[in-house]
């Protein structure tokens, strides 16, 4: 199947004392798998109002939060849209006030998806990475084992980051590696991040570059979107154990699918 595409992007918010309503991107269909990205000055982000988002993660239960407390952090929430978007079904998502939640600001933005999987989770695999020395780079990197994936490299940094570049990496294609998202905000203690997309049609290593202007700790999410269902394991146990007074063979099927298990809609890389 095709990798997941980007249908639309929504505009860069963000807030310090007062609880921040994010802008749904310019237009989705029902169905589509609508992203909200959000950066904090190192707090647990709350949703006040999630109507429908849900912290992202994976069939394996690796979510899509990291922190470096009172520095920065990076989270990931998504949904799967009920309607259109000119339907009114998919209100937008309310993020607490920083200030009572332990930080002093957020940065946030969305995006919408179509062609992912139709229903559970819609993220293969999620992996997070703390980067506590001081650093320009961001290397994010991030294995598929199955087809049609579409990667997506979030990395937030701890100060207000006025401009943003191009992402490059290896590894990738449809699309290449290329800027998806990215906002900033110099209110609070400041804090920045910039997303990377990429797509992968066979299983295999993706990694996803980018250059901050100035070196800093981050908290990087990386995001396999998918658009196929998790794979089926099937087993082979033989029956000629010593002793055995079973048959010859026998197969075992195992469906290793999490179908529902982050199911978004029945209640989640800002351009620069």
């Amino acid at each position: 199947m095709p990798n997941p595409q980007i249908v639309a992007f929504g505009s860069g918010f963000a807030g310090d004392n007062a609880d921040v309503t994010v802008g749904m991107p310019s237009s989705w269909s029902a169905g589509h798998i609508i992203g909200l990205c959000v950066a904090s000055d190192g707090f647990n982000v709350v949703l006040t109002q999630a109507n429908g988002f849900t912290l992202a993660a994976d069939p394996q239960s690796n979510e899509a939060q990291t922190t470096i407390a009172g520095v920065v952090g990076m989270h990931v929430y998504w949904k799967r849209a009920i309607g259109g978007s000119s339907d009114g079904l998919d209100p937008a998502p309310v993020i607490a006030a920083p200030n009572g939640s332990g930080g002093t600001v957020v940065c946030a933005h969305t995006n919408a998806y179509s062609g992912c999987r139709a229903s559970g989770t819609p993220f293969h695999k999620v992996v997070t990475t703390l980067v506590t020395i001081a650093a320009n780079a961001a290397d994010l990197s991030i294995t598929t084992d199955i087809s049609g994936c579409t990667v997506l490299g979030i990395a937030a940094v701890e100060y207000n980051e006025p401009s943003f570049h191009g992402w490059g990496g290896t590894g990738a294609a449809d699309p290449t590696p290329s800027l998806n998202i990215g906002t900033n905000t110099g209110l609070g203690n400041a804090c920045s991040f910039s997303g990377g997309i990429a797509g992968r049609a066979t299983p295999g290593t993706v990694t996803l570059a980018y250059f901050f202007d100035s070196a800093a700790r981050q908290a990087q999410v990386t995001l396999a979107l998918a658009s196929e269902a998790e794979a089926s394991v099937v087993g082979s146990i033989d029956g000629q154990l010593e002793g055995s007074a079973g048959p010859a063979s026998t197969t075992t099927t195992i469906d290793a699918s999490v179908n529902g298990a982050l199911e978004g809609s029945s209640g989640i890389a800002v351009v620069g």
